[in-house]
């Protein structure tokens, strides 16, 4: 139960307005430039969600009294990965469909819903 916890924690743990930006460059990108860009999106958004994690644990590491937790450990890098995996996990068949939809020529025929 706890890593099905910590899974809805950590997808729930951006925002919208974030959650529209993964799920824009997953279908973009892909959209624009086949497979190569399926595998560029997913680098994107792990870049994206590198430089979120490493903003929030600054802001955390400035702020006054603190006292030296949370830091950037090898924990903290984990932690990052693993997030990475799974965000990717879930945005993966958006892109899987977004070059699928190119394949076609732009139009979703009635046997792919």
């Amino acid at each position: 139960m706890t890593i099905v916890y910590w899974s809805l924690s950590q997808l729930l743990s951006y925002g919208l307005m974030t959650w529209l930006t993964f799920v824009g460059i997953t279908l973009l990108v892909p959209r624009w430039l086949g497979l190569w860009g399926l595998v560029l999106g997913q680098v994107l958004v792990a870049v994206v969600i590198v430089v979120l994690d490493i903003k929030w644990i600054l802001t955390e590491i400035r702020r006054p009294g603190w006292d030296g937790l949370p830091d950037m450990d090898i924990v903290f890098q984990i932690g990052v990965g693993l997030r990475i995996v799974l965000i990717n996990s879930v945005l993966l068949p958006i892109g899987i469909l977004a070059v699928l939809g190119k394949r076609r020529g732009g139009r979703l025929s009635s046997k792919c819903i």
